[in-house]
This record gives structure tokens, sequence and C-alpha cells, in this order.
């Protein structure tokens, strides 16, 4: 797990690195650590990010592919931070040794692949203080996951671009958490937060699950499949209510 060579350059004439609220919500999420892993990197706009952000004092940035690795390499050195940012390559945890980062953050993937990755580096994932999860697909199969391996769901946030939202999952080591099918597509933690966008998210899906349940009505076998979107609606009905009473 040798770590690849960069120049170091220097720093301290180079502009701040091109960010956008994603990225910017998953680094408030990381908060300070000392080391973070970033899984994925590909162009390590997030690497960089952490490290001129002061969120973390050194990244170990890894990705699959040669391709990713390049351009990642390409942009550590164009902003001096090849002292603070080391890159690997390797699949998912296996970049990492047992404890080496205090967060690992795993962004811009579907959650199941995002799943995948937390099991087959169990031994890595378990060792961590804090998981930073950004699926960009099936985040509630995600959040199943973690409410059924072990972890508990401790902080989530919304980001918003180009009229999509991001979901910006924290996750721990914790006592086994109780949840209902509903906290696996909204998460007490993200209800309890009642950040800015939570209630635009919530009205959103909303008007996804009615189109749906609309398109439905046309296919009169899929009996449970209506009731299971119908029951979904109701819920964000009802999340959408609370969101507004404490908005008031």
């Amino acid at each position: 797990m040798g770590d690849l060579s960069t120049n170091t350059g220097s720093a301290g004439r180079l502009p701040a690195c091109h960010t956008t609220p994603r990225l910017k919500a998953l680094a408030d999420m990381v908060g300070c650590e000392s080391v973070v892993a970033d899984i994925g990197c590909d162009h390590a706009y997030l690497s960089i990010l952490l490290v001129q952000s002061k969120a973390a004092g050194r990244v170990i940035a890894s990705d699959v592919a040669m391709g990713p690795v390049g351009r990642a390499r390409s942009n550590i050195e164009k902003f001096g931070l090849g002292s603070q940012i080391v890159l690997r390559l390797g699949d998912g945890l296996s970049t990492l040794r047992a404890g080496e980062a205090g967060a690992i953050v795993i962004a811009g993937m579907g959650g199941r692949l995002i799943a995948q990755l937390l099991d087959d580096g169990a031994d890595i994932a378990r060792q961590t203080d804090r998981l930073i999860l950004q699926p960009m697909t099936d985040a509630p199969v995600l959040r199943r996951y973690l409410y059924e391996n072990g972890y508990a769901i401790t902080a989530e946030s919304l980001a918003a671009e180009k009229n999509r939202f991001y979901h910006i999952i924290q996750a721990g080591r914790g006592p086994t958490q109780q949840y209902s099918d509903f906290d696996c597509h909204l998460s007490p933690a993200l209800m309890q937060s009642a950040p800015g966008l939570l209630l635009p998210y919530l009205k959103k899906r909303q008007r996804q699950l009615e189109s749906i349940l609309r398109a439905l009505e046309k296919s009169p076998r899929q009996h449970d499949l209506r009731a299971h979107y119908q029951t979904l609606l109701t819920d964000f009905t009802m999340a959408i209510a609370k969101t507004g009473q404490k908005q008031n």
C-alpha cells in the first residue's frame, strides 16, 4: 500500500481550489480531522478543499484506476499540496490501514456501491471514528445497510446543485438503532437537524411520489407497489407538516 509520489510545489502563492455546494457540505461535515481518507478521489477536488479549508491536516486520496489518480496528481501538484495529500492506487478501503484515518469519506458513488465497499472493507471501516458518505443514488439502500450492520447515523445534511439534492450522511460505531422502513428514506438525523434545504427537499419528494402513483394507476396489477408508494407519500406528507411547524 505504498504512497504514489507527487511534487510538493509551493502552496503559498496558489489560489483556492474551485468548489461546489456539494463539496463544501462534505468539508463542513468533516469539520476538523488530523487525517482524512478520500476514497474514490477522482480529480482530488475534495481532498484539496479539505486541506485548504483546514478541515484536514493530511489527506489520503485513493482511486481504483490510474486515470483518476493521474488527474488527482496533476491537481495536487498544481495547488502545491503534495506534502499534505498522499495518493494511493487501489480498490475501496484496501488502500488504508486500520485506524489510519480519523474519518473516511466515500462520495459521488451509488449507495449500493458505497455499501459494498464498506462491507468489503469492514475491518477498516469499523476501526474508523467516522464515515462520511454521499450517495448519488440509492440513499435508502445505504441507510438500511448502516442500520443493519451496527452503524449509527449520527448526522445528515443536504446540499443542492442545479435542482438536485445530495445527502451527506455521517455514521459511526454505535448501539444498534431501531429503525422503520421510512427511516431508510428519511433519517431521523436529517429531520432533527432541520436545515434550510429540508422543506424544499421534502416537497420535491412528495411531488415525485405523486407522479409515480399517477403512473401506477394505469397498472392495476401493481397493487402492492402502489400501496408501498402510497405509504411513503403519507409519511413524507407528515414530515412536511412537522418541518413546517418547526420553521414557524
